[in-house]
């Protein structure tokens, strides 16, 4: 399986590792391995991704053992720039959310018209998705039997047209009497039998439109609500009348449908018909509608703009390849880190997280960066016995272009560009000599009881 994998911690705030993804890509999943809490079975997660606009995306995951999996969707990482990931795992009355694990969404250079970001919630449109099929099975339904009705009227007025012609052929035959007395009664008899299916018919057209006002009743005081189901939907032979069955109940109707296969027309295969086609000026969709040329053109279009790699899948064949940097220290917004060098820092990692003896950590959001001042943050949630307290991590992000300094910084070639951080009782003071605009800090501060 393709899954970045992390490890996650809940009874305690360790270290954390952040996952670099590329924007608007959903090809690798997220693996996070629970290391100090057994997931109950029958627990259900949901992954809670809020974005750097402030936008959210919330989407079911998958349970595996003691370890979730989220299938990453295009809109889940829309937007570039850093996102807040947590797990939310409910069973029964129980509720649990992970801490918050951080995602750098980088630029993708290669969709210059990747989607719009937008809220998503996966499993609300699931049902909103069951309910708009459910209304329109309801008015599908209500469109039948007004045909039906039609249909009973006009039978009603053809039993009318029957029943004239029927009493004129009675008159006739009573006229002739004295040549076959015979056909007397049978035009009688023919007129009363027209006479009671005029009846029929009239009756069958009330009852019709009785069904389809008590329908249009219902529908105008909202009782049809997403218990409307569509049971079976069954071809009908070419030529047959459709028709539409409620098998369940009034309150939770189940529509069975028998729809009437249409006529194929003069075509019966198109397997040897040939299609003049021009190529499409750009990209679409195709739309429900278009013609066959028209459909043709729009996918001749999309097969022009590949390039070479979309066939050959080699990295070797992809224009504008970023390099791998073998160093920890390229601020590369394009490169990639060499796996030497990731191999380094997991090693690094583990060694941190063995050697960490915090009994706990708190997150402080310092906010902008002060400009030549010095700027005081409260710091609340250290316990009043903590023996020490101490800053174990800081950085400061630049809203323009995304570089992330650790603090606290100094340039060794001028003092004038150094960013101070220092932490006391209950408040972190973080100060500068030179102008700091568009960036924002962050810190981590770990207490000893």
């Amino acid at each position: 399986m393709n899954c970045i994998i992390r490890n996650v911690y809940v009874k305690r705030r360790a270290l954390i590792n952040p996952v670099s993804y590329i924007r608007a890509t959903n090809a690798q999943n997220l693996q996070f391995r629970f290391c100090d809490f057994k997931i109950p079975e029958g627990t259900e997660v949901r992954a809670y991704v809020q974005k750097p606009s402030g936008r959210a995306s919330y989407n079911n995951a998958t349970v595996e053992g003691d370890s979730v999996i989220v299938e990453v969707t295009t809109q889940m990482f829309s937007e570039t720039g850093q996102c807040y990931l947590q797990l939310h795992l409910v069973k029964e009355e129980k509720t649990l959310v992970t801490f918050a694990q951080v995602i750098n969404v980088l630029p993708n250079y290669t969709e210059g018209d990747a989607v719009e970001s937008r809220n998503e919630s996966g499993f609300f449109s699931e049902y909103e998705t069951k309910l708009d099929e459910a209304i329109d099975a309801a008015n599908e339904a209500v469109d039948e039997i007004e045909t039906q009705a039609a249909n009973a009227a006009n039978a009603a007025a053809a039993a009318n047209t029957a029943a004239a012609s029927a009493n004129n052929a009675a008159d006739e035959a009573l006229n002739a009497a004295n040549l076959a007395a015979g056909q007397t009664v049978n035009a009688a008899n023919a007129a009363n039998e027209a006479n009671a299916a005029a009846r029929e018919a009239r009756n069958s057209a009330d009852e019709a439109k009785a069904v389809k006002e008590q329908i249009q009743q219902k529908a105008d005081n909202g009782e049809f609500t997403s218990s409307i189901k569509v049971g079976a939907v069954t071809t009908g032979k070419p030529g047959t009348k459709a028709s539409v069955e409620n098998v369940g109940t009034a309150k939770e109707a189940v529509l069975d449908f028998v729809i009437p296969k249409g006529d194929t027309g003069n075509i019966e295969n198109i397997d040897d018909v040939a299609v003049d086609f021009l190529t499409a000026e750009k990209r679409e969709n195709v739309e429900p509608g278009d013609s066959f040329k028209t459909i043709f053109g729009k996918v001749k279009r999309f097969f022009f703009d590949l390039k070479t790699v979309a066939f050959t899948g080699k990295f070797s064949d992809l224009s504008g390849a970023p390099q791998a940097a073998n160093n920890l220290n390229s601020n590369s917004e394009t490169d990639y880190l060499a796996a030497a060098q990731g191999a380094k820092i997991a090693h690094r990692l583990a060694e941190l997280n063995g050697k960490s003896y915090a009994d706990g950590y708190i997150f402080v959001e310092l906010g902008a960066v002060p400009n030549k001042n010095v700027k005081n943050i409260d710091v609340i949630g250290i316990p009043s016995d903590a023996k020490h307290a101490w800053i174990d991590t800081a950085w400061a992000k630049k809203s323009t272009s995304g570089l992330i300094i650790p603090l606290p910084y100094v340039d060794t070639t001028s003092t004038t560009d150094c960013i101070r951080i220092v932490l006391y009782p209950a408040r972190i003071q973080i100060s500068t000599a030179g102008d700091w605009s568009y960036y924002n800090a962050w810190a981590v501060v770990a207490y000893k009881l």
